[in-house]
């Protein structure tokens, strides 16, 4: 059985010493899907309560909801590091991430969230950063 639940979060990011537009610092509209795979339990005719799923994908959206995720200190060029500088000395909301702040690297950051909080049973996390592309991390 699979069991999905998605949710969207607002965030910005820059691709520092990228030859393109996302070396600039822009935003998106976030959708995560997460899935879980299992057996259904034969007492409660589910695999999951929804309310965990939601529990989860909460703690998601305090991380990144309406924040400026940055790269790991290693991947930031000087205008990263002065923005992210500028956010911790006005206590802007903002949030690392291990490596650089890509699409790909936000999923599996996410996945490694949700694997922390739910182990036993996550499958993917589908991360779009626009609304026709998307990455998707598996738990192999």
């Amino acid at each position: 059985m699979l069991v999905t639940k998605e949710c969207t979060f607002d965030a910005a990011h820059m691709l520092s010493d990228y030859d393109g537009l996302c070396a600039n610092l822009h935003g998106h509209t976030y959708k995560v899907q997460v899935t879980i795979e299992g057996d259904t339990n034969v007492q409660t005719g589910m695999l999951v309560d929804f309310n965990q799923l939601k529990t989860v994908l909460d703690a998601v959206k305090q991380r990144f909801d309406h924040a400026l995720i940055f790269s790991g200190a290693e991947w930031r060029n000087s205008a990263e590091t002065e923005l992210y500088e500028w956010a911790d000395r006005h206590g802007m909301r903002y949030t690392e991430v291990t490596g650089r702040c890509t699409s790909e690297v936000i999923s599996l950051e996410i996945l490694s969230m949700v694997q922390d909080l739910m182990p036993e049973h996550v499958l993917s996390v589908k991360l779009w950063e626009t609304p026709t592309s998307f990455c998707e991390g598996r738990n192999e």
